[in-house]
């Protein structure tokens, strides 16, 4: 070999080898990077489990309320549904 082909063996060597660390860097960013992903999404759904548990009594107050509520709307709705009867009956149709 004379020395232009050894210097453009020598360039291509080095040139692999800077690709090398760059890839190797790429790597090694890629994999940190699904690390703090997943990491994130734990957090996340940590949270979200987390503010249910402290809301979770709230919660069940305010559907008994509803559901009180509602069952007593259901007993009015029945009344007046009894008294328009009881009023029909009593009052002349034309």
């Amino acid at each position: 070999m004379d020395d232009k082909e050894k210097q453009l063996l020598r360039e291509m060597y080095e040139m692999t080898e800077e690709n090398n660390r760059i890839l190797r860097k790429m790597n090694r960013r890629a994999l940190w990077s699904g690390f703090f992903r997943l990491l994130y999404w734990i957090i996340v759904l940590a949270i979200a489990f987390g503010a249910y548990y402290y809301v979770q009594p709230y919660l069940k107050v305010l559907l008994n309320t509803y559901d009180s509520v509602s069952t007593q709307l259901g007993q009015v709705k029945t009344v007046t549904n009894s008294v328009q009867n009881v009023l029909n009956k009593v009052t002349p149709t034309k």
